[in-house]
């Protein structure tokens, strides 16, 4: 599982929101990010990806996908 909880997302800046959540991703999950522009969207995956140990990150560039299978399968808009 893993859990990451962000007090000051937008690195504490002038005019920034600050908000604590707590998500919690377990293995196997499949995550869905959704929002209108400027909802955070981006700055949740840049707090996830600061509070992870890069041991336990994932570089997409070292996966081998199957030629099979769609990697993006929807995007609604």
């Amino acid at each position: 599982m893993f859990g990451v909880s962000a007090e000051s997302a937008g690195g504490g800046r002038e005019g920034d929101v600050t908000h604590r959540c707590r998500v919690d991703i377990n293995a196997g999950d499949i995550v869905y990010i959704t929002g209108p522009s400027g909802a955070g969207k981006t700055v949740l995956l840049r707090e996830l990806e600061k509070s992870m140990p890069a041991s336990e990150r994932v570089n997409i560039s070292e996966i081998e996908l199957p030629a099979d299978k769609a990697v993006i399968d929807c995007i609604a808009g």
